[in-house]
C-alpha cells in the first residue's frame, strides 16, 4: 500500500490508494509514457474476466475515499476514473467493457456522496497495461479501474482555478474549498444527540458561523415544527452537505430559508400546506 499525498486548496490532504505491487503505470516496463505521466491513483479497482461489477471489498474502500474527499476536499472535487481490460478480445468490445468499468466505479462513488458531474470517465481498453498479458495474473492487474484527480484545462479556466502539480504526487488547488467559501456546503456524515426539530437544527449550524433565525422573524408553524421529537431516521444521515441536511429536517411541508448578508436560517412553509396552518400548535 502507498500514500498518494494530494495538497488541496493548501491542506495537505494524504490518502491510502491501495495499490498492488506493480500496478502503477510508472513501476512497470509494460506502462505506455502516457500513463507514466500520470500522478499515483487514488484507489485501483480490479474486476474479474469480462465483468464490470464492483466486488463488495472495493465498494467498501471506495466508500471510505468518498468519505475522506467529500470531508476534505468536498463532494464536488474533480476526478476521473479509467477503465482499462486485458488484450484478449475485439478492440471495440475491450472499448466498451473498459467505460463500463469506470462507469461502475462512479456510481460507488456518487451513492457515496460524490458528486456524480464532478467525476470524469474514460475508458482505455486494450491500452496502458501495468502487467504482461502473457500470464493470468497479469491479466488480472491490466483488468483495472484507476481513481484519480483530475486537473482543470483550459476549457475549464473560466469555471474556477486549474490544479497545479506539486512534484510527482501532489497537487495545489489555489482557491478555498467548496466548504470555506459556503459553509454549509461543507459534506459531513452527521450524528444528531437531540431530542427535537430545533436542537437538531441548531447542531446542524454549530460552527458554520451561521444561526437559526429568531422567534419574531420565523414562520408560527416553523416555530411548531422546532418544537416537535426528532425523527428517528434523521439521527443519522449522510455523508451529505450541511444546507441539504437542514432542508431534511424543514421536511417536505416547508422550504429551507436562508438570509446569507446575516447567516439567519429557518424553515417556512410552503404555500399548498397553508391550510394547514392553523393547527400548529
Amino acid at each position: 500500500m502507498r500514500l498518494a499525498t494530494a495538497l488541496i486548496a493548501g491542506t495537505t490532504w494524504i490518502l491510502s490508494a491501495l495499490i498492488p505491487a506493480g500496478a502503477h503505470a510508472a513501476d512497470t516496463d509494460h506502462a505506455t509514457s502516457e500513463s507514466a505521466n500520470h500522478m499515483t491513483p487514488l484507489y485501483t479497482v480490479h474486476f474479474g474476466f469480462a465483468e464490470d461489477a464492483v466486488r463488495d471489498e472495493d465498494r467498501r474502500g471506495l466508500r471510505r475515499l468518498a468519505d475522506r474527499i467529500a470531508t476534505e476536499a468536498g463532494a464536488d472535487t474533480p476526478l476521473v476514473v479509467t477503465g482499462y481490460t486485458d488484450d484478449i478480445g475485439p478492440q471495440a468490445y475491450n472499448d466498451a467493457l473498459a467505460l463500463r468499468r469506470a462507469e461502475a466505479v462512479r456510481a460507488v462513488l456518487s451513492e457515496a456522496g460524490l458528486s456524480a458531474d464532478a467525476i470524469e470517465t474514460v475508458g482505455r481498453g486494450k491500452k496502458d497495461y501495468v502487467a504482461s498479458n502473457e500470464t493470468a495474473e497479469g491479466r488480472a492487474m491490466n483488468r483495472r479501474a484507476e481513481v484519480r484527480l483530475r486537473r482543470q484545462d483550459r476549457a475549464d479556466a473560466g469555471k474556477g482555478d486549474a490544479m497545479v502539480r506539486i512534484g510527482r504526487y501532489s497537487v495545489v488547488v489555489p482557491a478555498p474549498t467548496q466548504a470555506q467559501a459556503n459553509p454549509l456546503a461543507a459534506v459531513r456524515r452527521i450524528r444528531l444527540d437531540a431530542r427535537t426539530v430545533g436542537e437538531a437544527f441548531d447542531a446542524l449550524l454549530r460552527g458554520t458561523g451561521w444561526r437559526r433565525a429568531g422567534a419574531t422573524a420565523t414562520d408560527p408553524a416553523a416555530l411548531a415544527l422546532f418544537r416537535m421529537p426528532l425523527p428517528s431516521v434523521h439521527r443519522e444521515m449522510g455523508p451529505m452537505r450541511l444546507d441539504r441536511a437542514l432542508g431534511v429536517l424543514c421536511g417536505p411541508a416547508f422550504e429551507l430559508v436562508l438570509d446569507p448578508v446575516h447567516r439567519l436560517a429557518s424553515c417556512d412553509l410552503r404555500r399548498r400546506y397553508a391550510d394547514f396552518r392553523g393547527e400548529a400548535s
